[in-house]
């Protein structure tokens, strides 16, 4: 059922989301559906993942391992996924996850695409907010990004 909305141009991903508070199976395809191959599902998946992200971050807190493994292994978009979405559950981290992610999350700045470094910077402010512990570290790893970037 849920394919069709996913193959959808003009999909709403916040009903699905919503959809997905209340149904597991329906989160799992949003989780593959960042996987996929096609542009449009996955597009789809990680809108729906983001806006479930920011609204209700502990429902995807246990899935964080899968986010922290598309940082650590997936490509330029696998990795843009993550970045938006383990910034969101930060606000929902009793674990302190992210402190262990920290130097990963902010190694990205030095990543090789352009894409990863941009979106660590955007979401940077989520994370100070929910983070305030990590504030000067976030501030001092952003404003040294002349010395972080890989040169070409």
């Amino acid at each position: 059922m849920w394919v069709i909305f996913l193959e959808n141009k003009n999909a709403k991903p916040e009903s699905v989301a919503d959809s997905a508070l209340q149904d597991e199976k329906i989160l799992q395809e949003l989780l593959d559906g960042v996987l996929s191959k096609k542009d449009v599902v996955r597009q789809n998946s990680f809108q729906a993942l983001n806006f479930l992200s920011e609204r209700h971050p502990e429902k995807l807190y246990g899935k964080w391992d899968f986010f922290a493994n598309l940082l650590l292994k997936g490509n330029a978009f696998h990795k843009y996924i993550a970045i938006y979405i383990i910034a969101n559950l930060t606000k929902a981290d009793p674990e302190n996850k992210f402190e262990k992610l920290f130097p990963i999350y902010y190694g990205l700045l030095g990543d090789k695409s352009v894409i990863p470094p941009a979106h660590v910077a955007v979401n940077s402010g989520k994370i100070a907010l929910a983070k305030p512990a990590l504030q000067a570290e976030i501030t001092t790893r952003l404003l040294d990004i002349d010395n972080t970037v890989l040169r070409h």
